[in-house]
């Protein structure tokens, strides 16, 4: 078993969730799910794929188990057998529907996070980018190629991840101190920020503010010198700001 390529991965990696499961697995065996399995070798048969230790299945569904169990063994400890779902050929889109999908349905697995999609999203808008097509036709891609792997009709994704879109698509320059804010919302470096993972609702007053003022506003909640109350009411300002100059209220 091993990790997927980049471009059929739903995200990185949780070092912190992998030794959690490594732990939960010694006290209570078999306690993990089926895993969802690609295989990637286009000249693989049923009798190859069952041969021990065969190295070209790349785990889609279940990818910090896997880590956590392969962890284990090269500590020889004793781990039972893991069931996998195999699956042949499929598009980047199917093989990344079905991740997401394993992550929805199985209580072991890490949530996917708001972080998550944002990643996914962008890492799909910068494919599409790359398409020879009119800019109006990537952007109606990218929206489907989402619609598809989330499992919803294209409207309903768009309206469910506006937020999502908005911060995927943003500029290379804006997108580099997204990251730090990101990074530091996950260390708690973010004063008075709400516990737990960022959701939509955090970030959403950001994407509605003057787009001249974005940047500076998450350089100042990431670098401390406000707080993450008066990060929100200051884009909330922005937001009015915007407004007041597109109606001409002075």
């Amino acid at each position: 078993m091993i990790e997927p390529i980049n471009e059929r991965k739903v995200r990185d990696l949780n070092e912190k969730h992998v030794t959690e499961l490594e732990k939960e697995f010694i006290e209570t065996p078999q306690v993990f799910s089926v895993l969802i399995g690609h295989v990637i070798r286009p000249d693989a048969t049923l009798e190859s794929i069952q041969k021990e230790g065969y190295p070209y299945i790349e785990i889609l569904g279940g990818n910090h188990t896997r880590q956590a169990l392969q962890n284990l063994s090269k500590r020889n400890k004793s781990i039972q057998r893991v069931c996998i779902d195999v699956y042949k050929d499929l598009s980047t889109t199917e093989a990344i529907m079905l991740g997401v999908q394993h992550n929805a349905k199985h209580e072991h697995s890490r949530h996917t996070t708001f972080e998550d999609l944002v990643k996914l999203f962008r890492r799909l808008h910068k494919d599409c980018q790359s398409k020879e097509v009119l800019p109006k036709k990537r952007a109606a891609l990218w929206r489907q190629e989402i619609a598809n792997i989330m499992g919803m009709e294209g409207e309903r994704a768009k309206n469910s991840f506006k937020t999502h879109m908005h911060v995927a698509a943003v500029d290379e320059s804006l997108w580099k101190v997204l990251e730090d804010f990101f990074q530091s919302w996950r260390l708690n470096k973010i004063s008075g920020k709400p516990r737990g993972d960022m959701k939509q609702t955090h970030i959403q007053p950001w994407t509605l503010c003057d787009k001249t003022i974005r940047q500076q506003l998450l350089r100042d909640v990431t670098d401390g010198n406000i707080t993450f109350p008066k990060f929100k009411e200051n884009c909330l300002k922005g937001y009015v700001s915007l407004q007041c100059m597109l109606y001409n209220i002075s």
